[in-house]
């Protein structure tokens, strides 16, 4: 149960297919088994800008949520 909890920043490793949420927005995302594949990463958030300098949430802080 605890690693559904666990929260992600820009630039890990996306670990499993599911929908992903911006902590900040709520904008959800959904990576598929094809990405998973292809070891995709988590980049910051298109909607509020979460993970970037100029964001809510800076490069090293958690901004992705597993939602399932």
């Amino acid at each position: 149960m605890e690693a559904e909890n666990k929260l992600y920043k820009v630039g890990e490793k996306v670990p499993k297919a599911g929908k992903y949420q911006c902590i900040v927005c709520d904008l959800i995302i959904e990576f598929l088994p094809k990405h998973i594949e292809q070891d995709v990463v988590f980049l910051s958030c298109p909607l509020c800008f979460a993970g970037t300098e100029d964001g809510p949430k800076k490069p090293d802080e958690d901004v992705w949520k597993y939602i399932g």
